[in-house]
């Protein structure tokens, strides 16, 4: 067991000791952060009691604080979210100067690549499909085109949250667009090739 030598107090590990006595209360010669003894002689930060602060409460000009985004500016935001997805827990990959999520979509686009296949990985609001869903209007952009095949590529590792309700929602809004969503047995099949 680690004990501190100016307060008695147990720590787990050696290390979590030398913490502990670099700041314990009752060490005389104990570190202060650089933080504390740069704001020593100052208010803190964060009490609110200057006038910028009280008036960026009330919201300053420029600010959006007190406010709401119109209908119009969340159908925005959607849209560039949809496009600009930096979502999940995939990493990022770079085929053919384009950027591509997760290992299965690298995998898809190298095989593009090698079977010369033209393909783009969309991030243009022309490609962003609109759904209801919820009572909301949202914004679906599949991950590749495939513009000599006219066909939109959805790669499907695994479907999160509403994601089948959100396909079902967009295959019926727009059944005149081709929609292939590959999952494992249609990755599998394409990497065979």
């Amino acid at each position: 067991m680690f004990i501190c030598q100016h307060c008695d107090k147990e720590c787990k590990s050696a290390n979590s000791l030398r913490n502990h006595e670099r700041l314990c209360k009752s060490n005389p010669s104990k570190q202060v952060s650089s933080f504390v003894a740069y704001n020593a002689n100052n208010d803190p930060w964060n009490k609110g009691k200057t006038g910028v602060q009280s008036a960026w409460n009330k919201g300053l000009p420029g600010t959006f604080l007190g406010k709401k985004h119109s209908y119009e500016t969340k159908q925005k935001i959607s849209e560039k979210l949809s496009i600009n997805n930096k979502g999940g827990r995939a990493k990022w990959y770079e085929v053919a100067g384009q950027n591509v999520q997760g290992t299965w979509e690298r995998d898809i686009a190298i095989k593009f690549e090698q079977l010369s296949i033209q393909w783009i990985k969309l991030k243009t609001n022309k490609h962003t499909l609109k759904y209801e869903m919820n009572g909301k209007i949202r914004s679906y952009t599949p991950d590749f085109y495939l513009p000599d095949y006219d066909v939109f590529v959805e790669v499907k590792g695994y479907w999160w949250g509403d994601d089948k309700e959100k396909m079902k929602k967009v295959f019926e809004i727009y059944p005149d667009k081709h929609i292939m969503v590959v999952e494992k047995d249609e990755y599998e099949e394409i990497m065979s090739l």
